[in-house]
């Protein structure tokens, strides 16, 4: 029975991406790829539509990468080249030939059994393990390349004729990426998390999403009026069809909303600085060079934390030193008044570099990742830093290094640094002879022999992110165990506490580059604990400067103590809600 016309009780789901949105539904489904499977007489011409149609969908890939490159970075390319990668597997496209030969069977058939097998073994592998999560790159290639099989017309979101709010049971990468942006107001999908490609995607893009909305695509229709509030960071609400009764204080609500971004727009390009004269460093966090215009437009002046690894992530071969020193280059230009925190390669754990492979770990997050793949290559390690060290003539740049676990590495680093530096001397390259240097506190021993290693560097800035995840010893990828990864923890606000008050004692700064940061209610209490710097994805910029321009830093420092006295997770995330 359809719902058109009639009021369909709210459904609710996680709020991956910040919004409110009102608009018609779109019930998006995918192409149908069925087909009569059935033995073939000649192989050999099933072989060569497999080739043909493997090569046709590595070049919809590279238009799909090439078309989100432009309009929102590697970082979110990078999904694209990922898929790549599967298609031109020639080990994977050898078992589907072998497969059409043994079974004179449809090329078709070749590639659903062969895929089949891999997600079968894909789902045994454990909740949160990044490559349990290419399951959905598995079956967005699968599907491309049925499809391309069967010559039939992608299902595309690409060519919209009038504003929509798309209702799926999944969006894959490639749909997210074909879809007339300019025409979709919101996302809801049954399936995914908040760090889900989708998730991603949206929030890059500014649109409004929920996922992990049960019954979504069941429940609602085509052509039903849909109201999607994802303003809260905890439940977003979708209501379908709603009554009158419902449809008032909705649209109450979204002018509420509308005002505060127009409010927060004013806001943008302020000093961050209390009302009694304390002053923050906000900062944005970018992935490539292609998000700076983004960090610009969104009031960025400085750069605390840029992801080097996507320039890794987003090609086939390893970036050389002038490709890297270009990159550099270009980000501490775009901020002459500022400065840029060049993040050294990190990666592993859940991120993978297809020019760099690792071997299986049981567990990786605890394993060869972030600075100790770098001591251990030195080679990328050398070819990185000359790169960096040969951008700071060219403005205020600032190296930091991710994974740190005590003073012994850092040395290391000096080491190596100082010897990069003598090479380059006598090459007679210019460089910043007063480069500062610092490093990432994200694992617990680094937390404890902070002094020793504060003696050593700059500054440091704390990746609350993974620090959460150690400390409390929970899998921030596995949704099993998420009400195990608690963000308002009171041990990370001790932990933090305990840093800041370190570095202060030998007049070092210290900033926060983790989700934390740009959480607007976590803000007051990490001025208060005194945080100097906060570094944060660019949308959340013009917030953050409201907050710390509505508050003395004697009351923000009043909250912290408050936090810093307080035993439960629940009761911390309360009066942060509340502000008091």
């Amino acid at each position: 029975m359809s719902t058109k016309n009639k009021n369909v009780n709210n459904l609710t789901g996680i709020a991956a991406s910040p919004g409110f949105a009102q608009g018609e539904a779109l019930v998006y489904k995918p192409t149908n790829l069925d087909f009569e499977p059935h033995r073939v007489p000649e192989v050999d011409q099933e072989i060569d539509r497999l080739n043909r149609a493997a090569k046709a969908t590595f070049d919809e890939l590279e238009i799909l990468k090439q078309k989100v490159k432009s309009q929102l970075g590697e970082e979110s390319a990078h999904i694209f080249r990922s898929q790549q990668t599967i298609v031109e597997d020639d080990s994977l496209l050898d078992e589907i030939r072998e497969s059409i030969r043994e079974k004179s069977c449809l090329a078709e058939s070749g590639v659903l059994e062969v895929f089949g097998t891999y997600r079968a073994l894909f789902e045994e592998i454990e909740e949160g393990n990044y490559n349990r999560e290419r399951i959905a790159d598995l079956e967005d290639v699968q599907n491309r390349l049925v499809r391309v099989l069967l010559g039939r017309p992608q299902q595309s979101l690409a060519f919209l004729e009038r504003p929509v709010v798309v209702i799926a049971e999944e969006l894959f990468p490639s749909d997210t990426a074909a879809m007339d942006k300019r025409m979709v107001q919101g996302l809801v999908t049954e399936k995914g998390g908040i760090t889900s490609h989708v998730a991603i995607i949206a929030r890059n893009l500014g649109v409004p999403a929920a996922v992990g909305v049960r019954g979504a695509t069941i429940t609602l229709e085509s052509g039903d009026e849909i109201t999607l509030d994802c303003t809260e960071p905890s439940q977003a609400q979708i209501y379908g069809n709603p009554s009158p009764d419902t449809a008032a204080p909705l649209k109450i609500r979204r002018q509420a909303y509308q005002q505060r971004q127009e409010f927060l727009e004013n806001q943008k390009g302020q000093e961050p600085i209390t009302l009694d004269g304390h002053r923050i460093k906000l900062s944005a966090n970018i992935g490539s060079v292609e998000d700076i215009p983004k960090a610009l437009a969104d009031g960025a002046q400085s750069v605390g934390l840029f992801r080097t690894e996507f320039l890794f992530m987003a090609q086939k071969t390893l970036p050389g030193e002038e490709a890297q020193f270009q990159a550099y280059k270009k980000a501490v230009e775009s901020f002459p008044e500022g400065f840029v925190i060049l993040r050294t390669l990190d990666i592993g754990a859940d991120k993978k570099v297809d020019a760099l492979p690792l071997a299986h770990e049981e567990n990786p997050f605890l394993g060869y990742r972030g600075v100790r793949i770098s001591l251990g290559r030195t080679d990328l390690f050398t070819t990185q830093l000359r790169a960096a060290i040969r951008a700071s003539a060219y403005g205020n740049l600032k190296i930091m290094f991710p994974m740190i676990c005590g003073p012994d590495e850092v040395r290391t680093i000096y080491e190596h640094l100082d010897r990069i530096k003598k090479d380059l001397k006598n090459e007679k390259q210019k460089f910043d002879e007063h480069l500062q240097i610092g490093v990432m506190l994200e694992v617990p021993s680094a937390i404890f022999m902070a002094p020793e290693i504060l003696a050593l560097v700059d500054f440091v800035s704390i990746g609350t992110n993974d620090l959460t995840q150690y400390l409390l010893a929970a899998d921030r990828m596995n949704e099993q165990i998420q009400d195990y990864y608690q963000p308002f923890h009171p041990g990370v606000f001790r932990a933090i506490h305990q840093v800041v008050q370190v570095a202060h004692q030998v007049g070092k700064w210290v900033g926060i580059c983790g989700e934390l940061g740009g959480m607007p209610r976590a803000l007051p209490a990490l001025i208060g604990l005194g945080v100097d710097e906060l570094s944060m994805n660019s949308q959340s910029l013009a917030e953050s400067v409201y907050k710390i321009r509505s508050l003395t830093f004697h009351q923000a420092k009043a909250l912290a103590d408050r936090v810093l006295k307080l035993g439960d997770s629940k009761e911390i995330q309360s009066i942060l809600e509340k502000g008091d």
